[in-house]
């Protein structure tokens, strides 16, 4: 079957709530550490590892996770293999994000259930990433390695 141009389309309700999401983050990122700033320079301080893991993981998996759902038709030229596998992904990255920042801030027991539920997320996605570049027609897993050849031959 033929991919075409509209089979590829996903719905922008996926890449943009990652998106909007990880901007979600990043303010909170920013209005902890003007709450907190005294954990700026202190290694490990609680506040500091929440405001790390809302900005790296909130704001830039989100972005990243947003592209990738985005990019990932176009550059196979297949349709992703099931589009809305994107909205449980974004929920469990998103709920994961909240309990890992809450558990670092606040509540340290909910710090491995908020890492587990954002791991979770991330392997749903990879697992989905297979499955969508095992169905594209111009990729073969074949062809991945190069021989090395010896120079002058």
């Amino acid at each position: 079957m033929l991919a075409t141009a509209h089979t590829r389309v996903i719905p922008l309700a996926i890449p943009a709530g990652f998106v909007f999401l990880g901007e979600g983050f990043f303010l909170a990122a920013g209005l902890l550490l003007a709450l907190h700033p005294e954990a700026l320079p202190v290694p490990r301080h609680p506040w500091g590892l929440a405001v790390a893991h809302l900005f790296l993981l909130g704001l830039g998996v989100g972005v990243l996770l947003g592209a990738m759902h985005q990019l990932l038709p176009v550059v196979l030229e297949a349709p992703l293999f099931r589009p809305e596998w994107g909205y449980p992904v974004m929920a469990l990255w998103a709920l994961g994000v909240v309990l890992l920042a809450s558990g670092f801030a606040w509540v340290p027991p909910l710090v491995p259930w908020g890492g587990g539920l954002v791991l979770a997320a991330l392997l749903c996605f990879a697992y989905h990433t297979y499955l969508t570049f095992r169905q594209a027609p111009r990729w073969n897993p074949d062809l991945t390695v190069i021989p090395h050849r010896a120079p002058g031959t």
